[in-house]
């Protein structure tokens, strides 16, 4: 049933970001013959003010194309499990946590859409033999230095890195979703509860963050080292929270949505 709610679910947000998707290669191969227009003095005027145009278009396209994903994965959890469609979502003969897996699936299936899509956007304008092979030897460069500095731990520090913007974007993902269920049981005033859970969360977090850095760097001080501490002990240490964060908020929603649901 979750792979059914998945495709239903990228089927249907699918109608909207495809076709961004497609304005935003459309107007990246218009940037990247802009760009290379000829410089003759006749056209020079003309010249610059398309490819400012069209430069400031691509950016603004960029810009709708991250906003629209995310404005639509939290209507999507709202309108259909939170408002009147949630009493036909919840009549369907599948668990809360279903539904949950398959919005979080979906979004953040999107999202890593969303980063490839401007990566190869930026290439489709700016990418040339030359600039590539600059971009290779300052990557080549980069890991090199990377693993000076942390002797030989540079593919161990890029694969927690990894992990932790996975289980941070999981986090981040489900703040808003447990936000929203929290706010639901407010009764007329769903929207501002769930404005006011996801501040108070968002702040707590903050908070717990800086409490975190801060007695770590206390216990440390005498010692820290980045080369070692951060492989072995600040990243892993923030890996971990980040988790323990994930499986509490997805706890908390999943509750709510299956014992507290408030579709009045």
């Amino acid at each position: 049933m979750l792979v059914k709610l998945t495709k239903h679910e990228l089927k249907a947000t699918s109608r909207l970001l495809l076709p961004l998707y497609l304005i935003l290669f459309f107007i990246a191969f218009i940037n990247r013959f802009t760009l290379n227009l000829s410089s003759n003095d006749v056209f020079e005027g003309s010249r610059g003010f398309l490819s400012g145009f069209f430069l400031f278009t691509f950016i603004i396209t960029i810009i709708i194309v991250i906003i629209t994903t995310f404005v639509l994965m939290i209507m999507r959890f709202y309108q259909n499990l939170l408002t009147d469609e949630g009493y036909l979502m919840f009549t369907l003969p599948v668990k809360s946590h279903q539904l949950i897996n398959a919005k979080l699936i979906t979004t953040i299936f999107w999202i890593l859409i969303d980063i490839i899509s401007i990566i190869v956007s930026l290439l489709i304008v700016f990418a040339t033999p030359q600039r590539m092979d600059i971009l290779k030897a300052g990557i080549q460069s980069f890991i090199t230095e990377l693993n000076e500095v942390f002797q030989g731990n540079a593919s161990l520090i890029f694969i927690q890195f990894i992990l932790l913007l996975l289980v941070a974007l999981i986090l981040n993902i489900l703040t808003i979703y447990v936000s929203i269920a929290v706010g639901q049981l407010f009764t007329g005033h769903k929207l501002v509860g769930s404005f006011i859970a996801y501040m108070a969360i968002y702040t707590t977090l903050q908070i717990l963050m800086v409490i975190m850095a801060l007695i770590f760097g206390i216990i440390n001080y005498d010692n820290i080292s980045t080369t070692d501490t951060l492989p072995t002990i600040f990243l892993p240490l923030f890996i971990g929270f980040a988790l323990v964060l994930d499986v509490v908020f997805y706890t908390i929603a999943n509750t709510i949505l299956k014992k507290k649901l408030n579709l009045e």
